[in-house]
């Protein structure tokens, strides 16, 4: 057995998620996951595949493309056109994946070797870390600070930086934080990583979800995708697709080409029937709008539970929402005093007081731990949920 796999703990969202899904009375904010549908025009695109008479022929059986459909690599280069006016080579420079996770460990596996140091905020997603350890690479981890807006700055990357380190990963927004890097952060970074033969990698799988501000990538600084960077991201928080499994990266011709080496050998290539439906909401005004209005109601339903968690005596949740994502990640420190001792016997505080706001409030939500240990006295609450349950927690906050 993988002695590495010993040390790894479970995916701890999930298991949460698991865990109180079959008791009606407690409100999950755990997974993150969008409480809506996907778009109409899917699901309608699908049924005209499914059930049209004599509609076999468009139905894909045979293996699709090692890099994922044409179709929607085109879709995916259109989008960056009009978004950022980038031009982005949807032949050799996009590799569609197993979601945004896949892209995440071929960017650590195609871009280090046995041994490099990879830079990782903290706190910051948790399946960084655990490709980076799974794959002998070494993990460092990079405090983040709310004065900071979680997000790295570049004089501490510098400190952080040694002749071992090949990578940096940003997660912007992040996730469980909502630090949103700023343009000219990320062309600090970018031009660092550069100078300094080191790989810079995006997640930007949130980049739907910024609240008065705008969402940056390395396409606001340049037209074309720098030799040293990749961009991560996917279907599943825009449109709420999770289970179909669909992201993407995007890098030079030489990093895609590797990524592909290794794509093709764990997976030969994903599914073309869903690539082709999927590729049809990228750049279409309806989706736009219908992803516009979901947008918006996540939003309010952050501000509204940001209200009301501050008001609970002892949570500092800052001083204004996050700027970006769909997550709080308040400071639990105080409460954790005034809990009572039956809840102190975990390893931290935010896993003590997840255990509180289970059993006080019925309400789920994640220890900050699991993020990293800048975050064992925070715990993460999800907003992307049914605007019903946002006003239930809300209740329970206030009567509690």
């Amino acid at each position: 057995m993988n002695s590495v796999l010993q040390n790894i703990p479970n995916y701890m969202s999930k298991t949460i998620s698991d865990k109180v899904s079959s008791n009606p009375e407690i409100v999950n904010l755990s997974i993150g996951e969008p409480y809506f549908f996907p778009p109409d025009a899917v699901y309608n695109d699908l049924k005209s595949k499914l059930f049209t008479h004599g509609s076999y022929d468009l139905i894909p059986h045979k293996y699709a493309e090692s890099k994922g459909g044409l179709s929607l690599r085109n879709e995916i280069s259109i989008r960056y056109s009009r978004l950022y006016d980038a031009s982005v080579d949807p032949k050799n420079e996009i590799l569609i994946t197993h979601g945004a996770a896949e892209a995440i460990w071929l960017s650590v596996l195609t871009l280090t070797s046995i041994g490099d140091e990879v830079i990782i905020p903290d706190p910051a997603y948790p399946m960084y870390e655990t490709a980076v350890k799974l794959l002998g690479r070494v993990p460092v981890r990079l405090p983040t600070h709310a004065d900071t807006n979680y997000c790295m700055d570049i004089q501490i990357i510098k400190k952080y930086t040694t002749a071992n380190t090949k990578l940096i990963i940003i997660n912007s927004p992040g996730n469980p934080t909502g630090g949103v890097y700023g343009r000219d952060l990320i062309n600090e970074i970018a031009e660092f990583t550069k100078a300094n033969g080191i790989y810079f990698v995006h997640d930007e799988v949130y980049d739907s979800y910024v609240f008065n501000d705008k969402h940056y990538n390395i396409f606001s600084l340049k037209n074309k995708i720098p030799d040293n960077c990749i961009l991560i991201n996917s279907f599943s928080k825009s449109f709420s697709m999770m289970s179909w499994r669909l992201g993407w990266m995007i890098g030079g011709e030489h990093i895609i080409s590797n990524a592909t080496k290794i794509h093709t050998n764990l997976t030969l290539n994903l599914g073309g029937f869903h690539q082709d439906s999927a590729s049809i909401l990228l750049n279409n005004e309806v989706v736009d709008s219908e992803v516009m209005v979901h947008f918006e109601n996540i939003g309010r339903s952050m501000v509204n539970l940001w209200e009301a968690i501050s008001k609970v005596e002892g949570i500092d949740a800052g001083n204004k929402p996050p700027k970006g994502g769909f997550f709080l990640f308040p400071n639990v420190s105080k409460l954790y005093e005034k809990i009572p001792n039956k809840f102190k016997t975990c390893n931290t505080i935010g896993e003590c007081v997840t255990e509180y706001f289970l059993e006080r409030y019925k309400i789920a939500v994640v220890p900050g731990c699991v993020y990293g240990q800048s975050g064992n006295d925070h715990i993460r609450i999800v907003v992307a949920v049914e605007e019903d349950k946002i006003n239930q927690v809300i209740l329970r906050l206030e009567n509690n």
